[in-house]
């Protein structure tokens, strides 16, 4: 295979304009908010000084990330992975495939899947970064299976001729793994329950003293009571917020084990979606917190050739012994002890 692809250039403009279109509209409604509340003048330069030095910080990293995109080559040969980029200096990544450990690609649900793009990221023994990043490619779910087919890994979807995602069963397909939502749901109450009084107990500290009350009823109500409860409603409305985006994202989330591969998907904001050969895997172990004995779940760590510690964890998940006995024992016959 000798193939090369290149950063969609006019979907990475859309995507820089959109973002700097979002930073100045923040910077104007700052900036009104301001105005209205009658700030001093002399702070108010200031803060006018710093949004001007942000908005243009933002227009020049969008022209740099265009012209960067622009010189920017993504090349995949039989036996390594090549990035070439030749943007005020001249940079050339290549990784042999054996090196390569794990590949995943992630798509930004508010930008990438906008705009239809993504980003694939490459992972070798060794290393428990990222050591390739191609950005902004388009139709990515498509370049990660033919870069995981060239890795030796096959995927669960496939293609249709119109070009539409079908999801198949593969037929080497072990057991899928999800975490257990209900421990997830009760470990986010017990949080509430036990964060929510030490926020109030460090209001009680910030707001005014209790006399005004006395002094001044009226005045007292509104200079205590009423600050006090807008930022409870906050505070509330922000782990609200939290707690359904936490939920979304368990609930997206998976983990398949087939005879030689696992492949995950996990995110909400951000979707990724991995794929690591069983040859790869060095160690599977599985622990337990108070929590998780409490919650009667357990956690799953998985390691890879060359990695420093657990690559993949897997939480909240309910039988998590009997799948780690499962899983080294798909291990040894694959030649992996």
């Amino acid at each position: 295979m000798n193939h090369s692809f290149k950063p969609m250039l006019k979907k990475v403009y859309y995507k820089n304009l959109l973002t700097c279109l979002i930073i100045i509209l923040l910077a104007l409604i700052g900036l009104t908010i301001l105005a209205l509340v009658q700030v001093d003048q002399v702070l108010m330069g200031l803060i006018f000084v710093i949004a001007g030095i942000i908005i243009t910080i933002s227009i020049l990293g969008a022209l740099i990330s265009y012209h960067s995109s622009k010189y920017t080559r993504y090349l995949v040969y039989d036996d390594r992975l090549e990035r070439k980029t030749n943007f005020l200096s001249y940079n050339k990544t290549t990784i042999p495939v054996e090196n390569v450990t794990n590949i995943s690609y992630i798509r930004n649900i508010i930008s990438d899947r906008l705009f239809g793009t993504g980003t694939l990221e490459i992972y070798t023994s060794g290393s428990s970064s990222v050591d390739m990043r191609m950005e902004n490619v388009e139709n990515v779910e498509k370049k990660y299976i033919e870069i995981s087919k060239l890795l030796g890994l096959t995927d669960s979807s496939s293609y249709s001729q119109s070009g539409e995602k079908v999801t198949t069963q593969s037929e080497s397909f072990l057991f899928r793994v999800k975490p257990f939502r209900k421990a997830i749901t009760v470990g986010l109450v017990l949080t509430a329950l036990i964060g929510i009084p030490f926020f109030i107990f460090a209001l009680i500290f910030t707001i005014p003293p209790i006399y005004m009350l006395l002094s001044d009823p009226l005045g007292g109500v509104i200079a205590v009571f009423i600050p006090f409860i807008v930022l409870i409603l906050i505070a509330l409305g922000l782990y609200t917020l939290y707690a359904y985006l936490t939920l979304k994202r368990f609930d997206r989330m998976y983990y398949d084990f087939y005879t030689d591969k696992l492949e995950y998907y996990d995110g909400f904001m951000t979707l990724r979606k991995a794929s690591i050969p069983f040859e790869r895997i060095t160690n599977v172990s599985s622990n337990k917190n108070l929590i998780d004995r409490i919650l009667g779940v357990t956690t799953i760590e998985i390691e890879t050739a060359g990695s420093g510690g657990a690559d993949i964890v897997i939480k909240n998940v309910k039988e998590g012994k009997v799948i780690v006995e499962k899983l080294k024992e798909e291990l040894r016959k694959n030649g992996r002890n």
